[in-house]
Order: C-alpha cells, then structure tokens, then sequence
C-alpha cells in the first residue's frame, strides 16, 4: 500500500497545500493559486504552545475529505491530552533526562490517534478552566512542576498514586476524556470513530533531508521536541521536492514541519534567501522577508 506523506521537521507548524490568494500590494511577495485542496477552517491554538498537535490533524482533515468522508473538525487537546500523559511516564522513567515542553511534532498526532483513535471537536474543546481560549501558561507550569517533584522522589520510593495526580491536573484544565460520544446519531468511541474516518495510520510516513544522515534511510531527527524519537525517511532534497510535488498534483496534501526561530519566517511566511543571513541587523532581515530579492 502506498504511503501517504507527512514532514516532520524542528517545530511542528503545517500548512496545507493551498496557497490562499492575499491582498494584492504594490510591493512585496505576491501569490497564486495554483490549485485548491480540501481543508477546514483555519483554527487557532491561542496560547497553547501546540501547534504540532493542531497542524497536525488539519493534515488528517483534509485526508478524510479526500477520502470521501464528511468534513469534520477533529480535537486537537484529546490528543494533547495523551501525548502530555505519556510524556510524563518517560520523564519520570528517565529521572527527567528528556525534554519535557508543550512542543511536539506532527508523529505524536499519529501516534495519538493509532493508540486513543480521535473525537471531534465539538466532542472535546480543552476548554474545562474559566477561558474562552487555549491559554496553557498555567497549565504546562503545574504539569513540570509535579513531573519534578515526582523525579525528585522525595519518599526515596515512588508512591502508586502519582499519576492519578497528574492526569487530575489534566482533567481538571482539560476535562475528562469520553469514553462514548454520539455523531451523527451513532454511537463510537475513539477508536471506532477513527476507523470509520479511515484514518489508518500505517498508510502515512514522515520525509525529510538532511546531510547529516546517509539518505534512504530513516532516523529520528535530534531535536527536543521529537520526545517520541519517532522515525523520519531521510531523501535527497530533489528527490524530497520532487515526492512534494507529484502528491500535490495526484490530489493530496502534505503537513509541512519547520523551525520558526529561524530568521526569515514572520507573518505566516517563510523565506530562505540564497546568501548568508548570520551576520544580517533585524532591520536588513526584515527588508529581504518583505521583499523580494534573490
């Protein structure tokens, strides 16, 4: 069975294979679209610090479009949720030796959805503590705090009630996870609910390209934020390009992975010039990213 193609990079913020026309300036990048796939609304994660998780199942939404299924919204903090609790159980196997931040990558939603399966949106907001919007400043300082305390082992044992603590902080700001849920006037659960999408995670695979890696070959790619050390296919970068462009031209869309901290990304758009940028002044880098030049 053909792999369908998700990217996973330094920090996992997707955009979808539509180019969404802009208004047209007198100066600056200008845009056209070139073709249209099915997607959702844009959504936002506030501040959430959970892109990946986001970006990620707009990935997966537009997938069950392609794939004949009604449009639906699918929940992004169900599979925080998850992913925070399994981060915990390895910082603490690890006597905290892992990153342990709301960042992730696009391979934790496959991850989540392959073992917890998915809810919708409606189904689940996250929204359980007093806020209109993702607000998780609060919310991630509880959770390291307590992963600390328990790393710290203070009764030089390991009590048998630790991660019922954690997982009440979590339910406590995101809510209790459903077990059932009606859609559509039929029952499901997680689960079941992603089958019926036919969301089978075998059918995708994560590309890159580096150099610091023999291509054709998979690794796990050395940042914090892959804590999963979920594996990536590592290709030339023409023959990456060229994979890119004949999915977009059979009809499907990728999610696309990249280090916002690198200079030239503001704005929702990202340039990578062809000369050196390290010894560039904020002012000349923000002539280049609102102009374009070579």
């Amino acid at each position: 069975m053909g792999k369908i193609i998700t990217l996973i990079g330094v920090c996992a913020c997707a955009f979808l294979c539509q180019v969404q026309a802009q208004e047209q300036k007198t100066e600056g990048y200008q845009f056209t679209e070139l073709k249209r796939m099915p997607a959702t609304d844009v959504k936002s994660q506030d501040r959430s610090s959970t892109c990946w998780a986001w970006s990620g199942l707009s990935f997966f939404e537009s997938e069950i479009a392609r794939l004949g299924k009604d449009t639906v919204s699918l929940s992004p903090m169900y599979i925080v949720w998850h992913t925070y609790n399994e981060k915990a159980d390895r910082y603490v196997r690890l006597h905290g030796e892992m990153n342990f931040s709301p960042g992730g990558a696009h391979y934790d939603v496959q991850w989540g959805i392959d073992r917890y399966g998915i809810v919708p949106l409606d189904v689940y907001t996250g929204l359980n503590y007093g806020e209109k919007v993702h607000a998780h400043g609060e919310l991630n300082s509880l959770l390291r705090a307590y992963a600390d305390i328990i790393v710290k082992n203070p009764n030089r044992k390991i009590t048998t009630a630790w991660k019922d603590g954690y997982q009440g902080i979590l339910r406590a700001y995101l809510g209790e996870l459903p077990q059932t849920f009606t859609y559509k006037g039929k029952e499901y659960t997680p689960l079941s609910f992603a089958q019926m999408l036919g969301l089978n995670m075998a059918d995708y695979i994560q590309l890159t390209s580096f150099s610091h890696h023999p291509y054709y070959t998979s690794f796990a790619i050395e940042v914090p934020d892959n804590w999963l050390n979920g594996n990536t296919y590592n290709l030339p970068l023409d023959e990456f390009i060229a994979v890119l462009d004949k999915a977009v031209d059979k009809g499907f869309t990728f999610a696309w992975a990249a280090d916002l901290s690198e200079k030239g990304f503001t704005n929702g758009i990202a340039v990578v010039p062809t000369f050196d940028t390290k010894e560039m002044k904020d002012a000349e880098i923000t002539k280049w990213v609102s102009l374009p030049q070579e």
